[in-house]
């Protein structure tokens, strides 16, 4: 993704505008986790409404320009990229972070203008107007909110009990959930610390794989690992740790004791 010009050089921009602004907003730390498809981001609260960093979503795929002669900031939809660096609870919800306020600056994302915040970190806009690159769904459970873009958006709506599970592991929902055949072999790997569930690739296709991301991530399993369709990938829920891998003829599960 192309960003055309950095953060810093429209913060220098939007300062002399602010002693015109309307009062600041305080932007606080929330235990509101947020998402993009199965990646953290990183949000706040203000007036009990959740808030995300315009800039940030570059990091996820998205193409975010900033138009310096019109002052507009706009987002249009890319390649999804699943964000590695986990969002660290350093922070105690309900403390400061920064302010926020009004700005005569527009947000345009897919052609819509939006109401948008100036802050010291940069443009932020309400989590929900994110909406308009699929479905954004709340967990009032969890307490969490999510945006499902592109493939994931059709497997949103997958119910969140697991209803396919393997026979070891009943916590853990297996490809078939979302419409794989039934895996061709089962064993243990060499250090007897799992049990190793093979699929033969051809029968996989990559529209069930990234269900099957999806469905585990709505039945609770928090990404731990880098999504590829060539690569490994690590999930955890309660203490349960699988890993997902591909090669040339298969796609292996591996359930650990």
């Amino acid at each position: 993704m192309k960003r055309v010009i950095g953060i810093l050089l429209m913060l220098i921009m939007t300062m002399g505008m602010c002693a015109n602004a309307a009062s600041d907003l305080g932007a606080y730390y929330t235990d509101i986790k947020s998402y993009i498809n199965i990646s953290a981001i990183a949000s706040v609260n203000i007036n009990g409404e959740t808030y995300v960093l315009v800039e940030e979503l570059d990091k996820y795929g998205f193409e975010v320009v900033w138009n310096e002669a019109e002052r507009t900031l706009t987002v249009n939809e890319g390649e999804y990229i699943p964000h590695d660096e986990l969002i660290k609870d350093e922070a105690i919800p309900g403390e400061f972070s920064f302010n926020a306020r009004e700005t005569d600056i527009r947000l345009i994302i897919k052609g819509t203008s939006l109401p948008c915040l100036w802050s010291e970190k940069g443009i932020i806009t309400h989590f929900d107007n994110l909406g308009l690159f699929g479905t954004v769904r709340w967990y009032d459970k969890e307490r969490k909110i999510r945006l499902t873009t592109g493939v994931y958006e059709y497997y949103v709506n997958f119910p969140d009990t697991v209803n396919f599970c393997f026979e070891e592991f009943p916590d853990v929902p297996t490809p078939e959930a979302v419409g794989a055949p039934k895996y061709e072999t089962k064993y243990a790997d060499d250090e007897l610390s799992g049990v190793i569930y093979a699929y033969q690739r051809k029968n996989i296709t990559k529209e069930m794989y990234d269900a099957y991301i999806m469905h585990l991530v709505n039945s609770g399993f928090n990404y731990r690992g880098n999504v590829n369709w060539d690569s490994n990938i690590w999930f955890e829920k309660n203490g349960r740790v699988m890993l997902i891998g591909v090669d040339d003829d298969y796609l292996y599960v591996k359930v650990f004791f």
